[in-house]
């Protein structure tokens, strides 16, 4: 108790610096409620934090051509942003010219699809988006679904974010 209190006393009055020490990073990082392995370590270090990834799984029918749509590495959200879908309109401009015939077309949209304009979408022909609110449109192609588990991920694509798809099937 002597010495603290001396050493209290001698830094107040400034007879003596105030002493700081910066110890070393020991502790290794913990991800969750575990220690991280190499492994994790090395996935957590290519994850790219300026563009999104979702995952998608595709349904039967998706053709190649929208397949090579879906995993084109520059998706982005357009600016004008509407409340029902992530338009992506640069594929829309890159595949202008590829036949798109209409397939899944039928059934009610929901949240999390991954829709493409087809031959009847007039200048959105090849569009990609990614279904907000559900909603039907003949002009459009299911080609796949995001994982429930990722869904929560959409509120985050705000204008101009960048993303792309990871396929799991």
């Amino acid at each position: 108790m002597v010495c603290v209190t001396t050493a209290y006393f001698a830094t107040s009055f400034g007879w003596v610096p105030v002493a700081t020490v910066m110890p070393p990073w020991v502790t290794p990082p913990i991800i969750g409620n575990a220690y991280a392995s190499d492994e994790e370590l090395k996935q957590l270090a290519a994850v790219d934090r300026y563009k999104l990834s979702l995952g998608i799984e595709f349904v039967l029918q998706a053709t190649e051509l929208e397949k090579k749509i879906v995993t084109y590495p520059k998706h982005f959200r357009r600016g004008d942003i509407t409340a029902s879908a992530i338009q992506s309109t640069m594929v829309c401009v890159k595949y202008a010219e590829q036949a798109n015939p209409a397939h899944d077309n039928t059934k009610e949209f929901q949240r999390g699809d991954v829709v493409i304009g087809n031959d009847n979408f007039s200048k959105y022909k090849n569009e990609l988006q990614i279904v907000l609110e559900p909603h039907s449109d003949p002009r459009k192609n299911l080609v796949g679904n995001i994982p429930p588990e990722e869904l929560m991920l959409l509120d985050f694509v705000k204008p101009w974010t960048k993303f792309k798809f990871v396929p799991k099937n």
